[in-house]
């Protein structure tokens, strides 16, 4: 059971790293179309470029999960790149659907793209499918992993658009919280 997960190896510098990261996932894509039914993308960058290029190549329908909103979102990152009206045409034409997480994003993805496909898909717990864990049973967890102080967790990766120090920040603010006696434990993507 379960599902394969295939990592590409892109090193160098952002310009290079992207471009093997395109290659490889088209060529991919294209070798293996018969084994999948959609295409989905996260990050409009050069995840979306492949979606889109892949799309028109294999026939398969392709969208995107816009990665967020702001200064270091994904159309603010877009603009600073070259060739921004040809990348804007190949997203129109190559995908199928924007999924975003709040209005901001959309009207961002929509003021860049024009009139194109954009769903919300907020990003949150359904409290009420989702009750909230109570003290004992986060007590009864920490103490099955050994865990005998605060701790926070945090799994994604190191970039700014995740605004660590704000979490850190937020943290320090709160009163039942004493950064002296948390451990953090930082799960971290690349």
């Amino acid at each position: 059971g379960g599902i394969d997960v295939v990592r590409l190896t892109c090193p160098g510098p952002r310009a290079i790293a992207g471009t093997l990261f395109v290659g490889q996932a088209l060529f991919w894509l294209g070798r293996n179309r018969s084994t999948y039914d959609v295409i989905h993308a996260h990050q409009c960058l050069s995840p979306g470029t492949v979606g889109a290029l892949a799309s028109l190549v294999t026939g398969r329908p392709a969208l995107v999960k816009m990665a967020c909103s702001g200064v270091t979102g994904d159309v603010a990152l877009m603009r600073s790149l070259p060739l921004l009206r040809l990348r804007c045409a190949l997203l129109r034409r190559g995908l199928k659907a924007f999924l975003c997480l709040n209005d901001e994003l959309a009207a961002e993805v929509r003021h860049l793209l024009g009139d194109v496909p954009v769903h919300a898909i907020p990003n949150g717990i359904d409290l009420d499918s989702h009750p909230v864990v109570t003290e004992a049973a986060h007590l009864h967890a920490r103490t099955r992993l050994g865990w005998t102080r605060p701790t926070l967790v945090f799994t994604g990766v190191m970039r700014l658009q995740k605004d660590l120090p704000t979490l850190l920040e937020a943290v320090a603010q709160t009163p039942h919280w004493d950064l002296e006696r948390v451990k953090a434990l930082v799960a971290a993507g690349s």
